[in-house]
């Protein structure tokens, strides 16, 4: 889990320093393309204003040539008179110079036709004739367009077409004030061919200061500036407006717009002084514009959008990384990764969608344990435990059906969920099963041996399987030895009497803390008796429950293992043993006569890691010498923790502290507790002097197991002692000092202190 986790996180890390580093990037990207953006568009608008100027300047170049001769011809005619000059203009119109499409004379505000003598001052063309005459303050130049219907002469018909007019004045003749010409649309010369159009416009054409495109250059669908631009799909109101403007105010301007998406530029161009109402109208994409610029600018844009690309494919990354890691810490949190199978969480899981997909079938959680598990792994090693637990994995495996599943808890313990048709049943499958892991043999050669604790689910329950395995835990640790029912295969199943003792567990944890509190647990001595010198040796310390909830003592069978289970016994054990030093202290005070006290200390207490610390401070609080304490560890605590309890041994020796093992000759390796731990004391159990049906082999073992002790400079003490008879074989075997009803019950401070004053003669 560790490194699923340490690794997770180097990636994460990974991960966002490559998105930082590119979001900063896309962010300085993003800046430079507006900057440069900006810079395309200014670059674009001062080169259609160029653009369109060079246009213009052609534009003005051909009107320049028609006003100029113009005023040539108007200066030919001074001296001719009218016939004369009809028939010179004449042949002017004819020939087709320049694209002349008529010649008008003037005298008088009349305006008459070169062709004849037809007067035509009632014509539009005759009166807008005369009206910018009258405006060009009678000097050669170019007077504006004007669109009329022109005669063709030759045909007899009337047809439309946009007029050029330029007027030349004639200085001193008396027939003449003035002569006027109208050119047709050959001025379009100049818009025809790639080499005045720029190939980079979209249009390019002339047009009026009413908006409307002039005939010629581009073949125009539509008849005005506007309705082109509408035609490519420019509509927004405040260009089209801007536009309108522009032109009906004859002002050179360039617009933005869009057109498919792309920015474009408006050209409008004109030259009040030269062109008068004549103007240049282009459209331009600017991009085509500011080439290298634009170049520049899609090459950020490319990077831009690698960078993205770089942040999504990492994000994605993630995103699956994520998942994948999530799955391996679901499947850490569900499965045992050892064993390849569901751990307890895994289990819990599992069961409880089965059991509610099942749920009127008689189903059973079992918890299997392997017996003597931690001497398996003491005396043959992890490798060959592990060996075994993967056999019994085996095992299980071929056990389970359809709907039934199994998993690992720790310390050698297997959880199982079978269904089966009834009570009997089942037991006949887990006798199959312990069959089967009884086949196991190893490299050792070692017989397994299992227990099942069963839990029962009855049809409709609410109770969760997380408390199943506990009920089946409870079951599986009452599993002391076989029985008649059970030679074959151990097991027991959680029932009432299991149900009682676990509400009484469960109101007596409840009431712990109170109970200590209010003084309930009351300290006891059993005094101890030495045989050398027929005199009180000393005494043990033992606690006592008076439940004020029944008026009477609780037995410490009925709540010490619940204590050692949920952690309470430190703060009892600590109660306990402040106690002491308060009643040793006292007596001292008192001047009282005083013997050392032994005091049970559980192995949660002797592990935490004040231990030590905290009984040595209050032992020189209450000023207890040397010697006057002595603390006792079990023989299961002793194996189980030789490295551990040597230190504690050790420093408890520096403090002054006597130590003792307690129930001594009941575990796996009494012998090894000699060699190993520097004891002063050791209290056999009372299975030394139980009957037998061969004493003289038990009564062997005794007398080498006290030889041994005494060798090793240890006083022997054997509790339990409540015959006559055995205290004269334990005088004959060399025994120390016996504890037992003999010679004194558990006694209360009150009743231990007159005790010890009062019981001057301690002969037995």
């Amino acid at each position: 889990m560790k490194k699923i986790h340490k690794s997770g996180v180097l990636k994460k890390i990974a991960i966002i320093v490559v998105c930082a580093i590119s979001i900063a990037l896309i962010i300085s990207g993003s800046v430079m393309l507006s900057n440069h953006t900006n810079e395309v568009l200014q670059r674009a608008k001062t080169q259609s204003t160029n653009q369109s100027l060079v246009a213009l300047t052609k534009v003005e170049d051909k009107v320049a040539e028609y006003t100029n001769y113009a005023a040539s011809t108007a200066g030919s005619l001074q001296e001719k008179n009218l016939i004369d000059a009809k028939t010179q203009l004449g042949n002017l119109r004819d020939n087709g110079k320049l694209g002349l499409k008529a010649a008008r004379y003037m005298k008088n505000d009349q305006l008459f036709c070169d062709k004849s003598w037809v007067d035509i001052k009632d014509g539009d063309l005759a009166i807008n004739y005369v009206k910018s005459v009258e405006k060009a303050n009678q000097k050669p130049c170019f007077l504006g367009t004007n669109a009329d219907k022109m005669p063709e002469y030759e045909e007899g018909k009337v047809f439309p077409v946009d007029l050029y007019e330029f007027y030349a004045p004639i200085d001193g003749n008396l027939n003449f004030d003035g002569i006027a010409f109208y050119f047709d649309t050959k001025i379009f010369e100049i818009f025809i061919g790639d080499s005045f159009r720029n190939a980079d416009s979209l249009m390019s054409t002339l047009i009026k200061d009413n908006g409307s495109i002039l005939t010629g250059g581009d073949a125009l669908p539509k008849s005005t500036a506007v309705e082109m631009l509408n035609e490519y799909g420019v509509f927004d109101t405040t260009i089209i407006n801007q536009v309108k403007r522009d032109i009906a105010e004859r002002k050179s301007d360039t617009v933005l717009c869009k057109i498919k998406g792309l920015n474009h530029v408006i050209s409008i161009q004109f030259n009040n002084e030269i062109s008068k109402d004549l103007g240049i109208f282009e459209v331009y994409e600017c991009s085509k514009l500011a080439k290298e610029t634009n170049d520049l600018i899609n090459a950020i844009i490319a990077i831009i959008v690698v960078f993205i690309v770089i942040i999504v494919c990492t994000v994605l990354f993630l995103t699956v990384s994520h998942f994948r890691m999530q799955r391996k810490i679901n499947n850490a949190e569900k499965h045992d990764l050892k064993l390849d199978c569901l751990n307890r969480f895994g289990f819990e899981k599992e069961a409880d969608e089965i059991l509610h997909r099942e749920a009127g079938s008689y189903y059973a959680v079992i918890v299997l344990e392997l017996r003597h598990f931690k001497f398996l792994v003491e005396n043959f090693g992890e490798t060959e435990v592990n060996s075994l637990l993967k056999y019994i994995k085996l095992t299980l495996t071929k056990t389970c059906r359809i709907e039934e599943i199994y998993g690992h808890m720790d310390n050698g313990q297997f959880l199982l969920l079978l269904h089966s048709t009834s009570r009997a049943d089942l037991i006949d499958r887990l006798k199959i099963h312990s069959f089967l892991a009884s086949q196991y043999k190893g490299s050792h050669k070692f017989d397994v041996a299992i227990k099942y604790g069963i839990y029962e689910y009855t049809e409709g329950e609410q109770t969760s399987v997380n408390k199943m395995i506990d009920y089946a835990l409870e079951a599986n640790n009452t599993v002391t030895k076989a029985t008649v029912e059970n030679v074959d295969m151990q097991f027991n199943f959680y029932d009432d009497e299991l149900r009682k003792i676990r509400l009484i567990n469960d109101d007596m944890e409840l009431r712990q803390d109170s109970a200590l509190r209010d003084g309930e647990f009351q300290v006891f001595y059993q005094a101890k008796y030495n045989l050398r010198t027929h005199k009180q040796d000393g005494a043990e310390a033992l606690v006592r429950w008076y439940d004020k909830k029944t008026g009477e003592y609780n037995k410490p069978a009925l709540f010490m293992p619940l204590f050692e289970s949920n952690g309470f016994i430190e703060k009892l054990d600590k109660y306990v043993y402040t106690k002491v030093c308060e009643y040793i202290s006292y007596s001292l005070h008192e001047g009282r006569n005083v013997f050392p006290v032994s005091v049970n200390v559980s192995r949660i207490t002797a592990t935490q890691p004040d231990f030590v610390d905290y009984y040595t401070r209050i032992k020189k609080k209450y000023g207890i010498s040397n010697g006057a304490l002595t603390i006792e560890f079990t023989e299961s605590f002793a194996y189980e923790n030789y490295d551990v309890l040597k230190t504690i041994v050790d420093r408890l020796h520096k403090a002054g502290f006597k130590t003792s093992i307690d129930d001594f000759g009941c575990g796996y390796s009494s012998y090894r507790i000699l060699k190993e731990l520097p004891m002063d004391e050791i209290k056999l159990d009372k299975f030394f002097i139980d009957y037998s049906e061969n004493p003289e082999r038990i009564n062997s073992i005794f007398e080498s197991v006290i030889a041994l002790a005494k060798k090793l400079d240890m006083k022997v003490t054997q509790e339990g002692v409540e015959r006559p008879e055995d205290v004269e074989l334990l005088k004959k075997l060399g025994c120390d000092v016996i504890q037992g009803y003999i010679y004194s019950h558990p006694l209360s401070l009150t009743d231990y202190l007159h005790f010890v004053e009062n019981t001057k003669d301690h002969n037995l």
